[in-house]
């Protein structure tokens, strides 16, 4: 089923500290919900050449929630905190805007993977179950990697001074690690999506918020039926990662497609 066969709904919610959150909806069937993820907007990734298979796959098999984190896309682009704790309350928020009649499952991919876990370990009877897709439970800062450690921060201090540049440059530094074999198509809608989704300010703000996460914890207390994909070469977050939470989570199915893009092709 094609996008142009498809309509989604955007709508607001209000977060628990008074932020306005971008939510929409497309699709029909049981409920999956995606935790928020490096810049989206809801609007212009529909037609997207990077992530339109997957709305249109799940928008074709269920009904598909999805919403923009704080900071990007269509909502609030300005305050609130950006912690594990507030990302969670976002996601449960949502959830309940959508009124759903049951548990659902979950949909968390890079940082949306620890969002997820958080909140299932909260809730877990409004979960049903998990996907976690190139996710992680312990932020660069936390993997104890000082190569790694550096190389994170290099892309904060990039994106404070170069993110709105009009030379797409700079901005090619965040595109490459999420579609390093993307298409011309793929690589310019993706530059351009840097700067329609939030300011170079944000993103530093939101870099540092992630690189501290540490959701090692929750993973004992995780009771929903779990599948773990993680790329081989994954080129933004180690494959040990995705490893880390897989034997962390009881009864967790892990499964290693064989690429190195943060965004698995059509």
């Amino acid at each position: 089923m094609s996008s142009a066969k498809l309509r989604q709904h955007v709508r607001y919610v209000t977060a628990s500290d008074g932020a306005r959150l971008a939510w929409a909806e497309s699709g029909s069937g049981p409920v999956v919900v995606k935790a928020a993820n490096w810049l989206t907007h809801l609007e212009y990734e529909w037609d997207s050449p990077v992530w339109k298979h997957w709305l249109q796959f799940f928008s074709a098999h269920s009904r598909f929630v999805r919403y923009d984190e704080r900071g990007c896309g269509m909502t609030d682009w300005q305050g609130g905190a950006l912690t594990l704790d507030q990302w969670a309350d976002d996601l449960g928020a949502v959830i309940e805007a959508a009124h759903s009649d049951g548990p659902v499952t979950l949909l968390g991919i890079s940082q949306g993977a620890a969002t997820c876990l958080h909140y299932a370990m909260r809730h877990p009877e409004r979960v049903s179950g998990m996907i976690l897709y190139g996710g992680f439970a312990r932020g660069a800062f936390r993997r104890n990697d000082e190569r790694a450690r550096l190389q994170f921060q290099a892309m904060i201090d990039l994106a404070q001074v170069a993110w709105g540049h009009i030379n797409p440059t700079f901005r090619q530094v965040f595109t490459s690690r999420f579609v390093p074999d993307g298409t011309p198509e793929q690589v310019g809608w993706f530059n351009d999506l840097c700067l329609k989704t939030t300011t170079g300010e944000v993103v530093a703000a939101l870099l540092s918020a992630r690189a501290v996460v540490d959701a090692t914890e929750t993973l004992a207390h995780i009771t929903a039926p779990t599948l773990v994909l993680h790329a081989r070469n994954d080129e933004a977050i180690p494959i040990a990662e995705g490893r880390l939470l897989a034997r962390g989570i009881a009864g967790a199915e892990f499964v290693e497609p064989a690429s190195r893009t943060r965004v698995l092709p059509d």
